[in-house]
């Protein structure tokens, strides 16, 4: 939404204190746990979205409430206008699994669709009536704001995701791309239905009386988005479900491959640990993996364990272990910890 010239500024003020403290994520990325805890993860990064969207409602009846005693009527002009929402501080995904990732997703889709119906629902109850006055107009235009700065946050990480995991996902990919259509519709029918309240208010503040083709118009857009908002919660109820079957799939695909080369001496045996721990160091360096990036690394992670555990001693053992574990952490999207075990194997791998 393009912001036009300056109207309310109380109004402002506190809306965007709102929009800005909850959209803020924050996260403290494990150092020791094998397996990261996404709940913990996603709770700590939406509590304060939560909190702000239920106040949202009251914030916005309260701030058109107190505009006539707070603006002189010689300042208000014959448009809406409101300060641009500062944008969600951005989510490091570098830092997150995918299935954390993927978890703040779904999380952030859903307040966008929260967002948007609440929009539509403040729209639908200002031509309700048949009439629409200053104050409605301006609530439902404040509400589809917010909605449209929810749609922008969710889009933002959809794209987070897409850059990490497009050329390693199959389902999941082909899901979120759908779920971004569906967002980026949903932004232009919120833009749309802005426009439209945008118009109105300025013919109602000209002395224009409001007329039933204005109302239609209203309502057929409010139409529109319930069909959009209902679309976008039959494809969100499906993305953590098929971020998860696909997770489990490719940790058993690439878990149960079998050794195709197994060293004939201890020696060789290190020279394999080092040639997987080298590859794996070289997949990681642009924060990403692909198919076949991960299926040569499973596949040198099977030859090494098998390589090693053929020498019955206990650190050779331990070695085999982390390799396996490392290869786990991989399929599943656990870039962060598995990045951070590399050191660990490093030094775990004997100099002969």
């Amino acid at each position: 939404m393009k912001p036009l010239q300056r109207f309310i500024l109380p109004i402002l003020l506190v809306f965007a204190f709102l929009a800005s403290a909850g959209c803020t994520y924050q996260r403290v990325t494990p150092t020791t746990a094998p397996t990261p805890d996404v709940n913990a993860t996603v709770n700590a990064a939406v509590a304060a979205t939560e909190a702000a969207q239920v106040m949202m409602q009251a914030t916005i009846d309260q701030a058109v409430q107190s505009t006539a005693s707070l603006i002189p009527t010689s300042v208000i002009t014959a448009v809406i206008v409101i300060t641009p929402i500062p944008s969600p501080t951005p989510v490091d995904a570098y830092t997150l699994s995918e299935e954390e990732l993927a978890a703040i997703i779904d999380q952030s889709v859903n307040e966008a669709i929260s967002a948007y119906e609440t929009a539509t629902a403040a729209t639908q109850q200002a031509y309700q009536d048949g009439s629409l006055s200053s104050e409605e107009l301006e609530a439902a235009y404040y509400a589809y704001a917010y909605a449209e700065d929810e749609i922008e946050a969710a889009l933002a990480l959809a794209d987070e995701y897409l850059a990490l995991y497009a050329e390693l996902g199959e389902e999941t990919i082909a899901l979120l791309t759908a779920i971004e259509e569906d967002l980026s519709a949903m932004a232009s029918a919120a833009e749309a239905a802005s426009a439209t309240l945008n118009e109105i208010y300025a013919n109602v503040q000209a002395g224009v009386q409001v007329t039933q083709q204005n109302i239609e118009q209203l309502q057929q857009q409010v139409e529109q988005a319930a069909a959009n908002a209902q679309q976008m919660h039959e494809q969100a109820g499906a993305w953590q479900t098929t971020v998860k079957n696909e997770i489990s799939r490719f940790e058993q695909q690439f878990g149960s491959l079998q050794p195709n080369q197994i060293a004939a001496d201890r020696l060789g045996s290190i020279q394999m640990c080092k040639d997987y721990l080298a590859t794996v160091r070289s997949a990681l360096q642009d924060n990403k993996l692909t198919r076949d990036e991960m299926n040569v690394i499973a596949q040198l992670g099977a030859n090494a364990s098998a390589s090693v555990k053929q020498f019955q001693a206990p650190e050779m053992a331990n070695l085999a272990n982390k390799i396996e574990g490392m290869t786990h952490q991989l399929s599943r999207g656990e870039l962060p910890q598995a990045r951070g075990g590399l050191g660990e194997i490093e030094r775990s791998i004997p100099r002969r």
